[in-house]
């Protein structure tokens, strides 16, 4: 009688159920066979815990989720821990139910359980389509009884992010060897739809996205730098380069500058950021019209003006769209170009 009480109170030190995230979330569909606690870290931040075991019992969790092969359904591998290490007995059974008892739907037409083996301690969990409403997976120890719990839920995280650039100018660059969407920079602000996905189309009403913007330039102007005198005359003439740079005022006003500095302040050309969940893109000037003009203290007057790119090639600026919930990131490239916005003539009449 003693050997039995010692044995039941080993066992109900703990079973320990290690699973993933007690939600079914969507995941790129290519990422099956990458290190799986890469994958948990970028979904951590999306996942809710319910404790639903005994006193005698306690849960750990680990994420590993995958999208299955052929990318229609999605994977979870639960891991059930029978402790003391040295007991004899580790074969459990799995059961899994709709928490609502009462449901009458068909509860393997959207999530299933396959075990390894008779008695094994890891399942696979597979979300088949989309499902609300909580789920409970249990496992009970055949030795002893003991049961463990973990809630799965459709939370609908997505795994694709996309900007809608339909209505864009896009060109190829053969210099950069890159894809560029060109805007006019003659103030004009442009706004373009984010579009999120995941395996099974669009994410779970739950999910609230949070995004970050990037910018990354590349290349720079040529300026014609000139110097005249107090009088008018030309005392000076080099050229400079000026490469194009990047700030960040996305935290403090929700965007991010790519711009030319010169000695009168910074000549912007782009502005990116996020507006009423959408990504907007100002171009206020173009690399071309770059001009500035000083007096300076002695009466001398210095002059920089446009004078080309460096090495022949075009500016553009990299931008990275990130939804920060999951990680996951869109990135395309955009300039700004001179665009036609007036006409004149020489003469307002002719007379013969």
């Amino acid at each position: 009688m003693k050997k039995n009480i010692k044995k039941h109170l080993a066992l109900m030190l703990a079973v320990v159920m290690a699973f993933s995230a007690l939600t079914l979330v969507a995941c790129n569909p290519n990422s099956l066979g990458k290190d799986t606690d890469t994958e948990a870290s970028k979904l951590s931040n999306s996942l809710s815990f319910e404790n639903k075991n005994s006193p005698f019992l306690s849960l750990s969790a680990k994420t590993v989720t995958r999208a299955a092969t052929d990318g229609t359904v999605l994977e979870h591998i639960l891991t059930a821990t029978v402790l003391p290490e040295t007991a004899e007995n580790k074969e459990v059974d799995w059961t899994i139910n709709w928490e609502d008892d009462t449901r009458s739907e068909n509860l393997n037409e959207y999530v299933r359980l396959v075990s390894n083996g008779d008695g094994s301690n890891v399942v696979i969990v597979t979300c088949l389509q989309p499902f609300t409403g909580n789920v409970i997976i249990e496992v009970t120890t055949r030795e002893g009884g003991f049961k463990a719990q973990c809630v799965c839920k459709y939370v609908g995280i997505p795994s694709n992010v996309e900007v809608d650039l339909s209505d864009a100018t896009i060109v190829t660059d053969t210099d950069w060897n890159v894809d560029i969407v060109e805007i006019s920079g003659d103030n004009t602000t442009s706004y373009h739809t984010i579009n999120l996905s995941n395996v099974f189309g669009e994410p779970g009403a739950d999910f609230t996205p949070e995004y970050d913007v990037v910018l990354e330039a590349h290349g720079g102007i040529l300026t014609k730098n000139t110097t005249y005198d107090a009088s008018g005359n030309l005392t000076s003439t080099e050229q400079s380069e000026i490469t194009m740079q990047t700030m960040d005022f996305f935290d403090t006003v929700g965007y991010y500058s790519a711009y030319y500095m010169s000695d009168k302040g910074a000549f912007n050309c782009i502005y990116v950021g996020i507006r009423d969940g959408q990504l907007y893109i100002n171009g206020l000037n173009y690399p071309a019209a770059f001009n500035s003009e000083k007096t300076n203290t002695d009466g001398t007057v210095s002059k920089v003006v446009f004078d080309g790119y460096i090495d022949d090639m075009e500016p553009y600026v990299t931008v990275t769209l990130t939804e920060k919930v999951t990680g996951i990131t869109y990135t395309f490239n955009v300039r700004t170009v001179g665009t036609v916005n007036n006409v004149n003539l020489d003469y307002n009449e002719i007379i013969f």
